[in-house]
Parts: C-alpha cells; sequence; structure tokens
C-alpha cells in the first residue's frame, strides 16, 4: 500500500502542473491574445462620450405683448427673448425643452415683465419631429373656451418660437391625436398644413 501512494501523489502533482499551465494568467507573454483589451470596450467608451455630447441650439422665445392683447394692433404682438438649449442629438429633445420653457411662461422680471403666455401647462400632449417639421399634438380640453386671439396667439408663440430655431423649418399640429380643421375654429390647421412662420 505504501507503493501506491507516491504514484497517487506523483499523479496529482502532475494534474496540478498541468492545470496551472492551462490557466495562465491574462498579459503573460505566452499568451499575447490576453494582452489586448476587447474590441467592445474601446467601442463602448467612444460611444458614452457620444452620449454625454450636448448640441448647443441658439434661437428665441416669443411671449404675447401684453399691451397688444388688451389693446390691439398699435402695439407689438410679441416680445422676444434670445435662448440657447442644450439638447441630444435628436430634435425631439429641442422641441420638448422649448415647448416646457413656453409652458413655464414669461417670468415677472427682466425682459419678459410686460409679456404674458398662451401656452398653458398641460396643452401639449406629445410631439415629434420628422424632416425637421415638428408636429405638436394639442389638448383641446386645455384650450376648450378660448377665442380666435387665443388660439392665434398659441399657434403664434409656438410657431415662431420654434422655427427660430435652424433645426425646425415648420410646424403642424394635431388635435387630441387626430388631424383637425382647427385648433379652436377659428384658424386652419387641416391636411397636414405646416406652418413655416406666422406674423
Amino acid at each position: 500500500m505504501n507503493r501506491k501512494l507516491p504514484l497517487k501523489i506523483l499523479v496529482l502533482v502532475g494534474l496540478m502542473v498541468l492545470a496551472l499551465a492551462c490557466n495562465k494568467a491574462p498579459g503573460n507573454e505566452n499568451n499575447p491574445a490576453s494582452n489586448q483589451a476587447p474590441a467592445s470596450q474601446g467601442q463602448e467608451e467612444k460611444t458614452d462620450d457620444k452620449a454625454q455630447e450636448k448640441i448647443k441650439a441658439e434661437g428665441s422665445l416669443f411671449f404675447p405683448n401684453k399691451a397688444y392683447v388688451q389693446n390691439g394692433d398699435s402695439n407689438a404682438k410679441y416680445i422676444q427673448s434670445k435662448a440657447s438649449i442644450d439638447y441630444d442629438s435628436n430634435k425631439k429633445d429641442l422641441v420638448d425643452a422649448v415647448l416646457a420653457l413656453l409652458q413655464e411662461g414669461p417670468g415677472k422680471d427682466g425682459d419678459l415683465k410686460d409679456a404674458t403666455n398662451f401656452v398653458p401647462k398641460g396643452s401639449i400632449l406629445k410631439t415629434d419631429v420628422k424632416d425637421s417639421i415638428a408636429t405638436i399634438d394639442v389638448s383641446k380640453s386645455a384650450l376648450a373656451g378660448g377665442g380666435d386671439l387665443d388660439e392665434e396667439l398659441f399657434i403664434g408663440q409656438i410657431v415662431k418660437s420654434l422655427t427660430s430655431f435652424s433645426e425646425i423649418d415648420g410646424v403642424r399640429f394635431l388635435v387630441d391625436g387626430q388631424e383637425a380643421e382647427s385648433l379652436l375654429g377659428h384658424y386652419d390647421i387641416s391636411n397636414g398644413r405646416v406652418f413655416q412662420s406666422v406674423d
């Protein structure tokens, strides 16, 4: 029985040496492939850098002039405020950012203190951009009760603001997800009409 013990130890040591030889550590000279980082790792880093890059868009926000709303044509319709917006490469992000700023309103100080707002919170259901044309889905119930001036200034405020950014060439409107004749019965938005500018 003693004779079999050294043979078993010798076999066991041989297996251990073989196992160690098969599991060489990465970066070993005898295994050059292990010295290289996986190709996908470098690609992920480049993708992450691109994902973090923002595009700066320059344009303006337009808010209706309170004096125009109260007294009519002798006053400028809109008060303009320069805007710089950082967005990801998706133009929809730019449109959403502009509309969010419009819905917040002009504030009470600065160059917009004499402005008012005709884009109420909750009036925009969703947005999309295709071929630099923004599609704005509007909630009919959020605009209910407005007249022709409300409709004119709502459309004008959005179209003037969005098209002031070179990334957006025009704006079309949907009502509750559907094409409609008008928003409130006064301005034609039928057949996917695209507004490229307004007075």
